[in-house]
Parts: C-alpha cells; sequence; structure tokens
C-alpha cells in the first residue's frame, strides 16, 4: 500500500487540486501550504501557470493583494503566445485586474482590462460568469479598445 505521504510529495498537481479544495471551503491558510508544496516539488520542465494561479487566487482571497497582484504578474509575463497558455490569458488578466483595483492601481486596472478583451477570442473561462463579464466589458467599451491595439 502506497503511504499517502509520499503520494503528495511526489505529484505536485494533487497539492494543487488539494489547494483548490481547500479554498472553496473556505480553508484559505491550509491552501497556501498546499499550493506552497505543490510549488515546491515541481521541476524546471513544468509549466507552473496552473500552479501560480492558484496561489494568487488563494492570496486573493485572503485579502493579501499585494502578493496576489505579484504572482498574477509574474504570469501575464510568461509567453502569451504558448499554446497551452493563450486559453487562459483573458481569465488571467480580469483576475489580475480585480486585484489591481482592490489595490488601487486604476491605470493598471484599465490596462488589464484591455488586455482580458484584446485575447477575448482565445477565451476559456473556466468560471462562466468570469467569460460573461469579460465580454460584456468589450461590448461596453468597443471604442476605447478599439484605440488600444493599433
Amino acid at each position: 500500500m502506497t503511504n499517502e505521504s509520499s503520494f503528495f510529495k511526489f505529484i505536485p498537481i494533487n497539492w494543487n487540486y488539494l489547494a483548490v479544495i481547500l479554498l472553496l471551503v473556505g480553508e484559505n491558510e491550509l491552501a497556501l501550504t498546499s499550493i506552497n508544496k505543490a510549488l515546491k516539488f515541481l521541476d524546471e520542465t513544468t509549466n507552473k501557470f496552473v500552479f501560480l494561479d492558484t496561489k494568487a487566487e488563494i492570496l486573493h482571497k485572503k485579502k493579501e493583494d499585494d502578493e496576489a497582484f505579484e504572482v498574477f504578474s509574474k504570469i501575464l509575463e510568461l509567453d502569451k503566445d504558448d499554446d497551452k497558455l493563450k486559453p487562459f490569458y483573458a481569465e488571467t488578466c480580469w483576475k489580475a485586474a480585480k486585484t489591481a483595483k482592490a489595490l488601487g492601481l486604476t491605470d493598471k486596472y484599465v490596462e488589464l482590462l484591455k488586455e482580458a478583451c484584446y485575447h477575448n477570442n482565445d477565451i476559456y473561462c473556466t468560471d462562466k460568469k468570469v467569460q460573461k463579464k469579460i465580454e460584456n466589458y468589450c461590448l461596453k467599451n468597443k471604442d476605447l479598445l478599439d484605440d488600444s491595439k493599433d
């Protein structure tokens, strides 16, 4: 029989799944511990996008928006044309924009919303409410967006 702790130790995605579940049930401190373990056990070839996204969401939920924004910024520095990341880029921009707004970074908030709309054609949101919000924002701000990407 496999030792449970060794099972989690060597499979970082399991720590990520556990972090998401803990976040959903409001166990934010345990969720942060879990995602930090996942990040600790990643090798250099593993794409860190999903792990960093989970960490940023946990930090935002804990109202640690400075740290959350820093993590979202790291995610957005990844290659946005990478086919694995492209479908999630708009949703990540939206989450980062919410965090920027919480920090009072109005210019960054607007810039990130523009990015979310610009990448809306590639969108795949795990949260359909977020997808609808991005689509509505894009429709309401067409003239602003037309000037943003010349």
